[in-house]
């Protein structure tokens, strides 16, 4: 199937949006099966010393770790995202048998394919990481259809592997 693809050539395009970017940051950050066992114990064992103890400075602990989740984070992307005006600029991305390019409006960026160290994807977007801790962003959005996006994804689990 991802041969067919590669013969076709997929292409994508479109504009980085605000939320696209905080959905990035937090798929980004999302713990793999190990860390994410080791947090949901640490969150089991607050629920149940809260309930043991009813500690004030647990209660304010645990309070101010999930305000930072669930506010600070998202707050910190958007300003970030708004303070670079060149993420919400258009891109189009050709993806082939060498790999990808993104044209961003005369700026031209190839990315092969074994140079995709990993990946991690979402039904919304696809993170593709070059470097251990920068990456790329690919919206589902940019592709014309959802099958081309699905086509995308197993284009890379099929050249660069399963998603970490």
């Amino acid at each position: 199937m991802s041969e067919a693809v590669v013969a076709t050539a997929l292409r994508a395009q479109g504009r980085i949006g605000e939320g696209d970017y905080v959905a990035a940051q937090f798929l980004h950050l999302r713990p793999g099966p190990l860390p994410l066992a080791a947090l949901g114990l640490l969150v089991a064992g607050c629920v149940v010393g809260l309930a043991l103890t009813r500690s004030p400075v647990l209660l304010s602990t645990c309070a101010a770790l999930a305000s930072y989740v669930v506010l600070v984070m998202p707050w910190r992307a958007r300003r970030r995202y708004r303070a670079n005006p060149a993420i919400a600029r258009p891109v189009r991305i050709a993806i082939d048998a060498e790999g990808l390019r993104f044209d961003r409006g005369g700026r031209e960026q190839a990315l092969r394919w074994d140079q995709i160290g990993r990946w991690r994807g979402s039904r919304q977007l696809v993170l593709l990481y070059p470097v251990e801790s920068g990456f790329y962003l690919v919206p589902a959005a940019f592709f014309a259809r959802a099958e081309d996006f699905d086509a995308f994804t197993a284009l890379l689990r099929d050249r660069v592997g399963s998603q970490q």
